[in-house]
Protein backbone atom coordinates (compact mmCIF):
# COMPACT_ATOMS: atom_id res chain seq x y z
CA UNK A 1 0.00 0.00 0.00
CA UNK A 2 2.49 2.07 0.72
CA UNK A 3 6.00 2.55 -1.03
CA UNK A 4 9.91 1.97 0.73
CA UNK A 5 11.67 4.85 0.95
CA UNK A 6 15.45 4.34 -0.36
CA UNK A 7 17.79 2.49 1.95
CA UNK A 8 20.28 5.13 1.37
CA UNK A 9 21.05 7.48 4.34
CA UNK A 10 18.74 10.53 4.51
CA UNK A 11 21.22 13.79 5.32
CA UNK A 12 19.12 16.15 7.83
CA UNK A 13 19.07 19.43 5.83
CA UNK A 14 16.53 22.79 5.77
CA UNK A 15 13.90 22.76 4.35
CA UNK A 16 13.93 23.48 0.04
CA UNK A 17 11.48 25.45 -1.26
CA UNK A 18 10.26 25.05 -5.50
CA UNK A 19 7.25 27.29 -6.02
CA UNK A 20 5.79 26.34 -9.70
CA UNK A 21 3.10 28.02 -12.03
CA UNK A 22 2.75 31.46 -10.67
CA UNK A 23 -0.48 33.17 -11.45
CA UNK A 24 -0.59 36.21 -9.40
CA UNK A 25 1.51 38.29 -6.56
CA UNK A 26 0.41 39.74 -3.28
CA UNK A 27 1.80 39.88 0.22
CA UNK A 28 0.50 36.98 2.34
CA UNK A 29 2.00 34.95 5.09
CA UNK A 30 3.00 31.77 4.75
CA UNK A 31 2.93 29.81 8.13
CA UNK A 32 4.52 26.31 7.53
CA UNK A 33 5.25 23.37 10.13
CA UNK A 34 8.97 24.42 9.60
CA UNK A 35 9.28 27.98 9.62
CA UNK A 36 7.14 31.46 9.30
CA UNK A 37 7.84 34.10 7.39
CA UNK A 38 6.07 37.29 5.98
CA UNK A 39 6.89 38.60 2.48
CA UNK A 40 5.81 39.59 -0.37
CA UNK A 41 5.30 36.31 -2.73
CA UNK A 42 3.04 34.85 -5.56
CA UNK A 43 0.31 32.91 -5.17
CA UNK A 44 1.68 29.60 -7.50
CA UNK A 45 -0.74 26.61 -8.25
CA UNK A 46 1.81 24.52 -6.56
CA UNK A 47 4.73 25.10 -3.77
CA UNK A 48 7.04 22.20 -2.74
CA UNK A 49 8.63 21.98 0.29
CA UNK A 50 11.16 19.17 0.86
CA UNK A 51 11.29 17.35 4.23
CA UNK A 52 14.40 15.58 5.20
CA UNK A 53 14.53 13.16 8.05
CA UNK A 54 17.47 13.23 11.05
CA UNK A 55 20.10 9.93 10.35
CA UNK A 56 19.25 9.19 14.19
CA UNK A 57 15.45 7.98 13.14
CA UNK A 58 17.03 5.65 10.66
CA UNK A 59 17.97 4.61 7.57
CA UNK A 60 14.39 4.23 5.65
CA UNK A 61 11.67 7.20 6.45
CA UNK A 62 7.84 7.34 5.35
CA UNK A 63 5.40 10.37 5.71
CA UNK A 64 2.00 8.90 5.55
CA UNK A 65 -0.03 11.71 7.44
CA UNK A 66 -1.02 15.03 7.98
CA UNK A 67 -3.62 16.38 10.28
CA UNK A 68 -6.54 18.68 9.01
CA UNK A 69 -5.37 21.81 10.38
CA UNK A 70 -1.78 21.43 9.20
CA UNK A 71 -0.27 21.25 12.39
CA UNK A 72 1.26 17.76 12.24
CA UNK A 73 3.15 15.67 10.01
CA UNK A 74 3.16 11.93 11.15
CA UNK A 75 4.99 8.81 9.43
CA UNK A 76 7.26 5.98 10.46
CA UNK A 77 11.44 5.02 9.70
CA UNK A 78 13.26 1.74 10.19
CA UNK A 79 16.56 1.73 12.14
CA UNK A 80 18.10 -1.58 11.07
CA UNK A 81 16.36 -3.69 13.82
CA UNK A 82 12.61 -2.21 13.99
CA UNK A 83 9.94 0.16 13.06
CA UNK A 84 9.48 3.50 14.66
CA UNK A 85 7.11 6.05 14.50
CA UNK A 86 7.30 9.82 14.27
CA UNK A 87 5.92 13.75 14.55
CA UNK A 88 6.99 16.24 13.44
CA UNK A 89 5.72 19.76 15.00
CA UNK A 90 7.30 22.83 14.63
CA UNK A 91 10.18 21.89 13.03
CA UNK A 92 10.72 18.99 15.80
CA UNK A 93 10.83 15.28 15.38
CA UNK A 94 9.83 13.23 17.93
CA UNK A 95 9.24 9.45 18.24
CA UNK A 96 6.36 7.16 18.86
CA UNK A 97 7.11 3.68 20.25
CA UNK A 98 4.45 1.76 21.67
CA UNK A 99 5.96 0.62 24.85
CA UNK A 100 5.95 -2.38 27.24
CA UNK A 101 6.71 -5.19 25.22
CA UNK A 102 9.83 -7.84 25.08
CA UNK A 103 9.96 -9.28 21.79
CA UNK A 104 10.23 -8.08 18.76
CA UNK A 105 8.19 -5.29 17.83
CA UNK A 106 7.48 -2.33 15.53
CA UNK A 107 5.74 0.79 15.57
CA UNK A 108 4.27 2.56 12.68
CA UNK A 109 2.40 5.64 12.75
CA UNK A 110 -0.77 6.39 9.58
CA UNK A 111 -2.60 9.19 10.73
CA UNK A 112 -3.37 12.21 13.15
CA UNK A 113 -6.13 15.00 14.04
CA UNK A 114 -6.41 18.41 15.31
CA UNK A 115 -6.39 16.96 18.79
CA UNK A 116 -3.45 15.75 17.98
CA UNK A 117 -4.40 11.66 18.87
CA UNK A 118 -2.32 9.46 16.15
CA UNK A 119 -3.01 6.37 14.75
CA UNK A 120 -0.84 2.90 13.58
CA UNK A 121 -0.31 -0.10 14.59
CA UNK A 122 2.24 -2.33 16.12
CA UNK A 123 3.51 -5.82 15.83
CA UNK A 124 4.85 -7.96 18.33
CA UNK A 125 6.09 -11.94 18.66
CA UNK A 126 5.95 -11.91 22.31
CA UNK A 127 5.03 -14.40 24.21
CA UNK A 128 4.00 -16.83 20.98
CA UNK A 129 1.72 -15.05 18.57
CA UNK A 130 3.07 -12.82 15.42
CA UNK A 131 0.06 -9.85 16.22
CA UNK A 132 -0.90 -6.89 14.96
CA UNK A 133 -2.50 -4.55 16.83
CA UNK A 134 -4.07 -0.97 16.18
CA UNK A 135 -2.79 1.54 18.25
CA UNK A 136 -3.76 5.01 19.69
CA UNK A 137 -1.84 7.57 20.93
CA UNK A 138 -2.24 10.55 22.69
CA UNK A 139 -0.95 14.49 23.33
CA UNK A 140 -0.50 13.80 26.70
CA UNK A 141 2.01 10.97 26.23
CA UNK A 142 -0.63 7.75 26.92
CA UNK A 143 -1.29 4.87 24.42
CA UNK A 144 -3.83 2.46 23.59
CA UNK A 145 -4.26 -0.52 21.82
CA UNK A 146 -6.76 -2.32 19.96
CA UNK A 147 -7.83 -5.76 18.48
CA UNK A 148 -10.91 -6.17 16.43
CA UNK A 149 -13.56 -8.58 17.73
CA UNK A 150 -12.70 -12.07 16.60
CA UNK A 151 -9.90 -11.56 17.73
CA UNK A 152 -7.69 -10.42 14.69
CA UNK A 153 -4.97 -8.54 13.76
CA UNK A 154 -5.70 -4.92 13.51
CA UNK A 155 -4.01 -1.98 11.34
CA UNK A 156 -5.22 1.47 11.92
CA UNK A 157 -4.92 3.98 8.76
CA UNK A 158 -7.10 7.26 9.78
CA UNK A 159 -8.82 9.30 12.24
CA UNK A 160 -10.65 12.42 12.27
CA UNK A 161 -11.77 14.98 14.92
CA UNK A 162 -14.49 13.04 15.92
CA UNK A 163 -12.50 10.42 16.77
CA UNK A 164 -13.57 7.77 14.85
CA UNK A 165 -11.01 5.63 13.59
CA UNK A 166 -10.67 3.35 9.85
CA UNK A 167 -8.48 0.73 8.97
CA UNK A 168 -8.13 -3.21 8.47
CA UNK A 169 -8.87 -6.18 10.14
CA UNK A 170 -7.86 -10.14 9.62
CA UNK A 171 -8.02 -13.28 11.21
CA UNK A 172 -4.93 -14.55 13.55
CA UNK A 173 -5.16 -17.27 12.04
CA UNK A 174 -6.50 -17.81 8.49
CA UNK A 175 -6.48 -19.58 5.12
CA UNK A 176 -7.87 -18.49 1.54
CA UNK A 177 -10.00 -16.16 1.41
CA UNK A 178 -10.34 -15.51 5.86
CA UNK A 179 -6.82 -13.88 5.30
CA UNK A 180 -8.29 -10.93 3.06
CA UNK A 181 -8.15 -7.70 4.79
CA UNK A 182 -12.06 -6.26 5.52
CA UNK A 183 -11.95 -2.57 6.19
CA UNK A 184 -14.03 -1.24 9.29
CA UNK A 185 -14.98 2.07 10.97
CA UNK A 186 -14.54 2.26 14.45
CA UNK A 187 -16.76 4.96 16.02
CA UNK A 188 -17.62 5.36 19.76
CA UNK A 189 -16.95 1.77 20.57
CA UNK A 190 -18.72 0.44 17.33
CA UNK A 191 -17.28 -1.66 14.53
CA UNK A 192 -18.76 -1.34 11.14
CA UNK A 193 -17.19 -3.36 8.71
CA UNK A 194 -16.66 -2.22 5.46
CA UNK A 195 -15.95 -4.42 2.76
CA UNK A 196 -16.80 -3.31 -0.82
CA UNK A 197 -19.85 -5.29 -2.55
CA UNK A 198 -18.46 -8.62 -3.97
CA UNK A 199 -14.59 -7.64 -3.24
CA UNK A 200 -11.60 -10.10 -2.55
CA UNK A 201 -10.26 -7.85 0.07
CA UNK A 202 -10.87 -4.24 1.23
CA UNK A 203 -8.41 -1.72 2.66
CA UNK A 204 -9.69 1.37 4.43
CA UNK A 205 -7.40 4.25 4.40
CA UNK A 206 -9.07 7.64 5.15
CA UNK A 207 -11.99 9.18 6.60
CA UNK A 208 -12.63 13.05 6.94
CA UNK A 209 -14.75 15.10 9.32
CA UNK A 210 -17.94 14.18 8.07
CA UNK A 211 -17.75 10.33 7.91
CA UNK A 212 -16.92 9.94 4.31
CA UNK A 213 -14.65 7.14 4.33
CA UNK A 214 -12.16 6.46 1.14
CA UNK A 215 -10.53 2.78 0.49
CA UNK A 216 -8.94 0.36 -2.26
CA UNK A 217 -10.38 -2.95 -3.04
CA UNK A 218 -9.06 -5.41 -4.75
CA UNK A 219 -11.87 -7.56 -7.07
CA UNK A 220 -12.64 -11.21 -7.46
CA UNK A 221 -9.01 -12.81 -8.69
CA UNK A 222 -10.25 -13.62 -12.09
CA UNK A 223 -10.59 -9.84 -12.35
CA UNK A 224 -7.11 -8.61 -10.39
CA UNK A 225 -6.39 -4.87 -9.91
CA UNK A 226 -6.97 -2.78 -7.68
CA UNK A 227 -10.02 -0.18 -7.58
CA UNK A 228 -10.86 2.68 -5.06
CA UNK A 229 -13.80 3.86 -3.37
CA UNK A 230 -16.11 6.19 -1.22
CA UNK A 231 -18.11 5.21 1.24
CA UNK A 232 -20.74 7.62 3.10
CA UNK A 233 -23.76 6.68 5.44
CA UNK A 234 -24.01 2.94 4.29
CA UNK A 235 -23.43 3.55 0.43
CA UNK A 236 -20.62 2.10 -1.49
CA UNK A 237 -19.75 4.16 -4.38
CA UNK A 238 -16.77 3.78 -7.04
CA UNK A 239 -14.35 5.99 -7.69
CA UNK A 240 -14.09 6.26 -11.35
CA UNK A 241 -12.94 9.58 -11.99
CA UNK A 242 -9.19 8.61 -12.24
CA UNK A 243 -8.29 5.30 -14.19
CA UNK A 244 -6.24 3.11 -12.35
CA UNK A 245 -6.17 5.00 -9.25
CA UNK A 246 -5.38 3.87 -5.58
CA UNK A 247 -6.65 6.76 -3.18
CA UNK A 248 -4.82 7.55 -0.17
CA UNK A 249 -7.19 10.36 1.30
CA UNK A 250 -9.89 12.52 1.35
CA UNK A 251 -10.64 16.18 3.44
CA UNK A 252 -13.85 17.92 4.21
CA UNK A 253 -14.57 19.51 0.76
CA UNK A 254 -14.32 16.28 -1.09
CA UNK A 255 -11.01 16.40 -2.27
CA UNK A 256 -9.00 13.05 -2.54
CA UNK A 257 -5.48 12.04 -3.48
CA UNK A 258 -4.02 9.24 -4.83
CA UNK A 259 -1.64 7.83 -7.37
CA UNK A 260 -1.81 6.32 -10.53
CA UNK A 261 0.37 3.88 -12.86
CA UNK A 262 1.61 7.53 -14.21
CA UNK A 263 2.24 9.24 -11.07
CA UNK A 264 0.16 11.10 -7.89
CA UNK A 265 -2.37 13.54 -8.14
CA UNK A 266 -5.31 15.79 -6.29
CA UNK A 267 -8.66 15.14 -7.52
CA UNK A 268 -10.74 18.43 -6.22
CA UNK A 269 -14.06 18.16 -4.80
CA UNK A 270 -15.36 20.21 -8.26
CA UNK A 271 -13.87 17.94 -10.35
CA UNK A 272 -10.63 19.19 -11.42
CA UNK A 273 -7.60 16.84 -12.04
CA UNK A 274 -4.06 18.21 -10.26
CA UNK A 275 -0.56 16.56 -10.98
CA UNK A 276 1.25 16.21 -7.31
CA UNK A 277 4.94 15.84 -8.63
CA UNK A 278 8.32 16.81 -6.83
CA UNK A 279 10.24 19.02 -9.52
CA UNK A 280 12.82 16.91 -10.51
CA UNK A 281 12.05 13.85 -8.73
CA UNK A 282 12.16 10.51 -10.37
CA UNK A 283 8.94 9.00 -8.64
CA UNK A 284 6.37 10.84 -6.16
CA UNK A 285 3.64 9.28 -4.01
CA UNK A 286 0.77 11.07 -1.66
CA UNK A 287 -0.04 10.37 1.71
CA UNK A 288 -2.04 12.95 3.23
CA UNK A 289 -4.09 16.05 2.99
CA UNK A 290 -5.62 19.20 4.78
CA UNK A 291 -8.92 20.56 4.56
CA UNK A 292 -9.00 24.00 2.88
CA UNK A 293 -7.61 26.89 3.95
CA UNK A 294 -9.73 30.18 3.62
CA UNK A 295 -7.74 30.98 0.54
CA UNK A 296 -8.49 27.94 -0.90
CA UNK A 297 -5.16 26.24 -0.51
CA UNK A 298 -4.72 22.49 0.13
CA UNK A 299 -1.99 21.35 1.86
CA UNK A 300 -0.46 17.89 0.56
CA UNK A 301 2.19 15.73 2.30
CA UNK A 302 4.07 12.57 0.77
CA UNK A 303 7.49 11.22 -0.16
CA UNK A 304 9.66 11.49 -3.60
CA UNK A 305 13.35 10.02 -4.56
CA UNK A 306 15.57 11.77 -6.33
CA UNK A 307 18.16 10.86 -9.55
CA UNK A 308 20.59 9.47 -7.01
CA UNK A 309 17.41 7.33 -5.61
CA UNK A 310 17.53 9.20 -1.84
CA UNK A 311 14.25 9.32 -0.45
CA UNK A 312 12.77 12.39 1.09
CA UNK A 313 9.25 13.81 2.70
CA UNK A 314 7.92 16.78 1.00
CA UNK A 315 5.12 19.10 1.75
CA UNK A 316 2.83 20.71 -0.95
CA UNK A 317 0.43 23.54 -1.16
CA UNK A 318 -1.96 23.53 -4.37
CA UNK A 319 -3.97 26.68 -4.31
CA UNK A 320 -7.70 25.61 -5.98
CA UNK A 321 -10.30 27.82 -7.55
CA UNK A 322 -12.78 28.71 -5.16
CA UNK A 323 -16.31 27.40 -6.27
Amino acid sequence: MLSSVSGTRLSSVGPRVVQISGEECVEMKIKRLLWVLLLPVCVFAQQYVTIDFPASLGTQCQITGINPGGTVIVGWCYDGVKYNGFRLKNGAFSTISFPGYLGTNWTTVEGVNDAETIVGHYYTEYPVHSTVYGMTSYSDGAYGAYVAPGPKNTWFFGINNKGEIVGDYQDWHCDGKLCNRRGFLLSKGAVTTLQFPGAFSTTIVGVNNLTVVVGNYEPNTAQGGVRSFTWSKGVFKEFTQVSGATLAGINDFGDMIGTTGSGAFLYSGSGAFYSIAYPGATSTSVSGLTNRSKNNTVSVVGNYWDSNNVGHGFYATVTLPRR
